[in-house]
């Protein structure tokens, strides 16, 4: 008998959905300037990018796959022959491939809108303006991908080189049985996938200046950038693998013969793969754009310059500074300081003495008038303290002299 051999191989193809949206995004530079108005003017610049990208996948893919092979070199049968006899069967090669791919939504999303560059600027408006610039951006990103995937393989192999069968022969028998060799593969690869791409947000420069507008003014600059991506991905994938395999060199019958008998059987060399890979779900997205931190307040000693509307600016005149520290000159009126003892007894004696002073004096009197030195009570500060101990006592001397020439009459 001739050898045989068989290869079967099937290959599913499933359906597969790649979604491809087209960027439609500005590119360049965004620039929104207001420069130069006038005094109590209002002025607005904006910029606003509503993007929304919706996607919608749905797969339902059923696939079957049914493999049936037979193949035999045995099963001979010799019988009442006169001389001997001799069986021999041919090798059984079988090979069997199903590969099942497919089951696939892909999306890839676009570019955000933004371009690379946005520069806002207040520049150089007059008193009391109003100034704003305003950048909004908003992108809605929503995807739903849904795969229901069913799978259904089946193998089925009788392979036999055996049951060979010799009896009555006048003679010897010999039966040698041929080998089988069987390779069977079940590739469910890429089967139930569900992957989106969202492309990497280009990086986006972001200048925002608010110089030279005049006193009084407002200026305002803001950039709101708000993304919302909402993925949704079903996957239901079933997958059923069944292979029935049959392989026989064996089974050979020798009887009533007048000989020996001598019986080989082949050997039998089997092979099963069975790859399952799939029900995956993938989202890659790219980084967001980058915001700068906002540039650093000029100093408070610098006065925006005013842009000449309606004639040149009057010079503004330039206010004396006053160093401090060691090099701070002296005041020509003495600082006030905390009073001392000695000073708050002498506020307390001088109501007492003025009190014991009559308020008229008669004429014909004399009260022991006498010139007293400046004492500086109103600069303590610069007084030695025995100078007001001095006039303190020629105080109560003259207080003390005046009550007794009050009980002396004065002849003239």
């Amino acid at each position: 008998m001739r050898a045989m051999k068989k290869v079967s191989i099937l290959t599913g193809f499933i359906l597969i959905l790649i979604g491809t949206l087209s960027p439609a995004h500005a590119s360049g530079t965004i620039t929104i300037t207001n420069s130069g108005n006038g005094q109590t003017s209002t002025t607005s610049g904006s910029f606003t990018l509503d993007e929304s990208v919706t996607v919608s996948q749905n797969n339902q893919t059923q696939v079957d796959n049914q493999s049936n092979q037979t193949a035999k070199t045995g099963q001979n049968q010799v019988s009442d022959n006169q001389g001997g006899v001799d069986i021999q069967t041919g090798d059984i090669e079988s090979q069997t491939q199903i590969t099942n791919q497919g089951g696939q939504n892909e999306a890839q999303l676009p570019k955000s809108g933004l371009g690379s560059e946005i520069e806002l600027v207040n520049d150089g408006n007059g008193r009391d303006s109003a100034n704003s610039v305003q950048v909004d951006q908003v992108r809605v990103v929503d995807v739903d991908q849904n795969n229901e995937v069913t799978v259904n393989n089946q193998i089925t192999k009788n392979l036999n080189t055996g049951d060979n069968q010799a009896t009555d022969n006048h003679g010897g028998v010999r039966i040698k049985t041929g080998a089988i060799t069987e390779d069977s593969q079940v590739k469910n690869v890429g089967v139930g996938i569900n992957q989106v791409e969202a492309a990497a947000t280009e990086s986006t420069s972001i200048s925002a200046s608010n110089t030279g507008n005049g006193r009084g003014s407002q200026n305002s600059i803001s950039v709101a950038l708000h993304e919302k991506t909402r993925v949704e991905q079903d996957n239901r994938v079933n997958i059923t693998n069944v292979e029935h395999k049959d392989l026989n060199t064996g089974g050979n019958k020798c009887a009533d013969n007048h000989g020996d008998c001598e019986i080989e059987t082949g050997s039998i060399n089997s092979k099963t793969e069975i790859v399952n890979r799939g029900g995956v779900n993938v989202f890659v997205k790219g980084k967001k754009p980058a915001i700068p931190e906002p540039p650093p307040t000029p100093p408070s000693d610098q006065t925006p310059v005013e842009p000449p509307v309606g004639g040149p600016l009057p010079e503004e005149k330039e206010e004396p500074v006053v160093p401090s520290g060691p090099d701070k000159p002296t005041s020509l009126m003495p600082e006030p300081e905390e009073k001392g003892p000695i000073a708050k007894l002498i506020e307390q004696i001088i109501p007492v003495a003025q009190a014991a002073v009559p308020e008229a004096v008669q004429p014909g009197q004399v009260d022991g008038a006498m010139t007293l030195p400046v004492t500086g009570l109103g600069s303590a500060p610069h007084v030695r303290w025995i100078d007001i101990l001095f006039g303190l006592n020629l105080l109560v001397l003259g207080v003390l002299l005046r009550r007794k020439f009050e009980r002396r009459p004065v002849s003239l």
